[in-house]
């Protein structure tokens, strides 16, 4: 059930015209971040609940993503590499 939903949220991404490029779960499973390429270069992160919605898209780089990472054990750091040179580090708020 996890891929099917995983399947539908990359649609979700292309479909707006970005390409997920990246993708990595949180330790808790529950966010999953996206790095994009395209006409977003950036990060987008996913709530894994029940209607997989987006929480937060954050145009960043000024080319494609090629990698995302949480920080260690924690769903406050987030981690991006892009092939514009440039890693970023996001502090995520907590709801």
């Amino acid at each position: 059930m996890l891929f099917v939903h995983f399947c539908l949220v990359l649609r979700i991404v292309v479909g707006q015209k970005c390409i997920g490029t990246s993708v990595a779960f949180d330790y808790s499973a529950s966010f999953l971040a996206i790095g994009t390429a395209g006409s977003s270069n950036g990060v987008r992160v996913v709530s894994t609940g029940k209607d997989w919605s987006e929480i937060s898209s954050i145009t960043c780089h000024t080319k494609g993503v090629s990698a995302v990472a949480w920080g260690n054990n924690t769903s406050t750091q987030l981690i991006s590499a892009s092939l514009d040179r440039t890693i970023k580090t996001y502090r995520c708020a907590a709801k």
